[in-house]
């Protein structure tokens, strides 16, 4: 980070964490940082909340200490403040430009203590440096040497960092216009009955006699009957109208269907009747998993091999410097039992990968030459090294180490994998060697319902 102005914190540092009794307390604390912050780019007030648990078992905080570091440097550091639950304490930051780091300090010289409980104890604003960053960029914010104290000025030796992110442009809200059309069918029946024709004929039989004669007539009748004409009609009356929606799409379409029928002698109407349906369409993001095997320095052949690790995203909190992954037992990483002081992870092989992460590396063309993995389980190599390709996952079993005072032993709940590619000759950079650390950190607070 680089300066904007300097505060005094080395002799509070002194004044908490140096002249320190034996007997170190026991208790678990959690200090750590949103994973959800973001600003436009440019932005001058970035408030980066410093949180403190400190509630399970309850435990009276006195004093925090700890540095603060963004990855890449992109922000600057502008003010620190106390919060509600440290009214009346020092709250106080120094930005070290040499190292790229902020270090914090949180204190009450009369005496007094953070109460139980879980929330914000500080705010860091930071600013955002020129040039701006890039949208839809994620930069780390890490928590550094963390030293906590209680009230006798006893470190607490089970204090857990928790870093977390910032994000380079927040999401906007997504407005969509929806058209909205009415059909009206109109359907005329008229029946027309045509008149009858009769014919009268008049036959003339004549009797004779040697008196008389007589003549009788007998009507006949001839009936013709037309048969009804039936003429139908269809007039269709489309109606179009447009409606604004806000962060969702939906389609709407009414339909009226009008229908009359008459005769000669009778009429018939049927009410018009309206059917409504609507649709609604839900877009999803499903996070990438490729993790490229570090270091950040170091990224142009860094596509040519990579893990794909179920859950996880890089260039957030949970992956470190491109290589290191922290899984919280429960997360989305982990696809075994909430809280079971375990991580059971999904982990493939990937070469000849296009990854966002990675705009200066670009798959070697014909592929790769040969490529290997080296570890403790099985993950194997694609069998097509001339194209992108991945393996099935692999289950990977991780558990939590404690040592008999119930402290996380980091370096044993980890496991380390190397790998190298190699492509084909001609191919600039050639080589790609990468590791690559699968960590299972504990979790702290509880479990997603």
């Amino acid at each position: 980070m680089r300066s904007v102005h300097q505060a005094a914190v080395s002799l509070l540092a002194v004044f908490l964490f140096v002249s320190i009794p034996s007997g170190a307390a026991r208790a678990t604390v959690i200090v750590s940082i949103p994973t959800d912050l973001c600003a436009d780019p440019g932005a001058t007030d970035i408030d980066v909340p410093i949180d403190l648990t400190n509630d399970t078992p309850p435990i009276d905080v006195r004093g925090i200490q700890l540095t603060l570091r963004d990855t890449p440097d992109e922000l600057t550091f502008d003010q620190a403040s106390c919060t509600s639950r440290t009214s009346g304490f020092v709250c106080t930051a120094n930005e070290v430009s040499a190292d790229n780091s902020i270090t914090a300090l949180i204190v009450d010289f009369g005496g007094g203590s953070i109460a139980p409980g879980t929330g914000a104890i500080m705010t860091i604003r930071l600013a955002d440096a020129i040039p701006p960053c890039t949208p839809g960029s994620v930069v780390a914010l890490d928590i550094e040497n963390l030293l906590v104290s209680d009230v006798n000025n006893q470190p607490i030796l089970d204090s857990v960092a928790v870093p977390g992110s910032f994000t380079c442009g927040c999401p906007t809200t997504t407005t969509v216009t929806t058209t909205s059309t009415t059909v009206t069918t109109i359907t005329t029946t008229s029946t027309t009955l045509l008149p009858t024709t009769t014919t009268s004929t008049t036959v003339v039989t004549t009797t004779s006699s040697s008196s008389s004669t007589s003549t009788s007539l007998e009507p006949t009748t001839t009936t013709t009957t037309m048969p009804p004409t039936t003429t139908t009609s269809t007039t269709v009356v489309t109606t179009t109208s447009s409606t604004t929606s806000t962060s969702s799409t939906t389609s709407s379409t009414t339909v009226t269907t009008v229908t009359t029928t008459s005769t000669l002698l009778t009429s018939t109407t049927t009410e018009p009747t309206t059917t409504t349906t609507a649709s609604t369409t839900t877009t999803s993001t499903t996070l990438g998993g490729l993790v490229p095997g570090g270091p950040l320095s170091k990224t142009e052949p860094d596509c040519y091999l990579e893990l794909r690790v179920a859950g996880v995203q890089n260039g957030t909190a949970t992956v470190e410097d491109n290589r290191k992954i922290l899984c919280i037992d429960g997360d989305p990483c982990d696809l075994g039992p909430c809280d079971d002081l375990a991580c059971d992870m999904h982990v493939a092989a990937c070469v000849n990968q296009t990854d966002a992460n990675l705009p200066d590396c670009t798959p070697p063309v014909g592929g790769l030459e040969r490529a290997k993995i080296r570890s403790a389980f099985d993950i194997q190599i694609p069998e097509v090294l001339a194209e992108p390709a991945c393996t099935p996952d692999v289950d990977v079993h991780i558990e939590v180490r404690l040592n008999k005072g119930g402290k996380y032993l980091e370096k044993k709940s980890r496991v380390k994998l190397k790998g190298k590619a190699r492509a084909l000759a001609g191919t600039k950079p050639r080589s790609d060697k990468d590791k690559w650390i699968l960590q299972c950190v504990p979790r702290l607070t509880p479990c997603p319902d």
